[in-house]
């Protein structure tokens, strides 16, 4: 998953390489490896933009799906009705997967700022996502799902703007479920949730970094292929 932030002014640089085909059909190659395009959907009028990839490399193959939001400004907000309805059509398609899902890696500029909000906002809707008599039981503590993603990433969740995000996206979830008065609404500043809490969702998503990803040497590979090409370009 990907965003981008808006082009606000002439002097707007694009931060990411386009590692991937914007056209259907379309494909990149980098040495090795072969990137194509065989689908694309636009959802949440023509702000989300799904792409099937098939992604080659001799004769291992992988077929990915990539969601790219094109509406979230860096260091900004967006609606939170428009983040929510984000996360469950991610979400969907992840339930539709045939095998089980791999890690879901999201980023943005800096992966820190929006990336560290969508992830924070999309590991409470799981957890909210129990039946209502334990949900009544529950003490929901924003800060501390915040406070457990800096300790994996530092600078997740930037801004105060983000912060709030999360807070109105989780209330506005809660509005839509007709579960807004089952959560208790007592909570303790600074509290930080319970490790086997915090554990409960983090095979979602993968820290690139981990030295348990096998894939990095295939990451490098590309990463030198990009910066080669731009280098070029430039």
């Amino acid at each position: 998953m990907k965003f981008e932030p808006i082009e606000e002014n002439i002097s707007y640089k694009t931060s990411c390489y386009p590692y991937i085909p914007r056209h259907k059909d379309e494909t990149l190659n980098f040495n090795e490896i072969k990137i194509t395009v065989i689908n694309i959907e636009y959802y949440l009028d023509n702000q989300l933009e799904i792409r099937r990839l098939f992604v080659q490399k001799g004769k291992t193959h992988y077929n990915l799906i990539h969601f790219f939001f094109t509406n979230w400004p860096k260091y900004g907000t967006v609606d939170y009705r428009t983040l929510i309805d984000l996360i469950e059509i991610v979400n969907q398609y992840e339930q539709e997967s045939i095998n089980l899902p791999p890690p879901i890696v999201v980023h943005c500029s800096s992966g820190t700022g929006r990336t560290g909000t969508y992830i924070a906002i999309d590991i409470i809707l799981h957890l909210l996502d129990q039946p209502n008599e334990q949900l009544e039981r529950m003490q929901l503590d924003i800060m501390g799902v915040v406070n457990q993603l800096r300790h994996d990433r530092a600078k997740m969740v930037q801004t105060e703007k983000q912060y709030l995000l999360i807070h109105h996206c989780v209330e506005e979830y809660l509005r839509k479920t007709n579960r807004l008065n089952l959560i208790i609404k007592e909570y303790h500043e600074y509290e930080t949730i319970p490790e086997s809490l915090s554990k409960l969702h983090e095979d979602r998503y993968s820290n690139l970094s981990d030295s348990k990803v096998n894939s990095l040497s295939i990451i490098d590979h590309v990463v030198n292929e990009i910066n080669k090409k731009y280098s070029r370009k430039n």
